[in-house]
């Protein structure tokens, strides 16, 4: 003769299923253990929980592997990041001529101006999505060339001087001389 299980312990096999959810799953799982042995002594009821939480785990690296995998090569982020990347280098540029408004010429690098301007982004959010192309520092391309300077981003595909290259949208020259 099989013993029949206890409406209530049962109910909490099937709230157990709740361990399933990526990380509040492994907190709702504790809360159960503690009923499984202290309040039923059921070591059946223990298990189970243990194993939808590990199922919940499981899920929870699975999402984690999916999100990282997007951020590196999804469409959509690429695109966001691009965004990003064309509002920072309009930033950047507007920077570099106060600076060479109180300074009198350009800095030689990124890192000099953001001595100056310690809020301003210079990495290049599309280069640091791929680590295996990015530069040493993942900055923007800059270049200084006397009176002038090259500053731009190395677009979606990551590789610099291609066709989707970023750059800035206006200086702040550009801006003044429309007003």
């Amino acid at each position: 003769m099989k013993a029949s299980i206890p409406r209530r312990e049962k109910n909490f096999y099937y709230v157990s299923l709740l361990c399933l959810i990526p990380a509040l799953g492994i907190a709702i799982g504790i809360f159960l253990l503690f009923f499984a042995v202290f309040d039923f002594k059921s070591k059946k009821l223990f298990f189970t929980i243990l194993i939808t939480m590990t199922g919940g785990l499981v899920i929870l690296k699975l999402d984690t592997e999916y999100l990282k995998h997007d951020l590196m090569y999804g469409k959509e982020t690429a695109n966001g990041f691009a965004k990003l990347a064309a509002d920072n280098l309009d930033t950047i540029a507007k920077e570099l001529e106060l600076f060479k408004t109180f300074y009198h010429k350009y800095p030689d690098s990124l890192t000099e101006l953001k001595k100056f301007y310690p809020n301003i982004q210079i990495r290049d959010p599309l280069l640091n999505r791929n680590q295996e192309v990015s530069n040493s520092l993942g900055c923007f391309h800059y270049q200084k060339n006397g009176e002038k300077y090259i500053l731009y981003s190395v677009g979606i595909d990551g590789i610099a001087n291609t066709p989707d290259d970023i750059y800035p949208r206006k200086t702040l020259k550009e801006k003044d001389s429309k007003n």
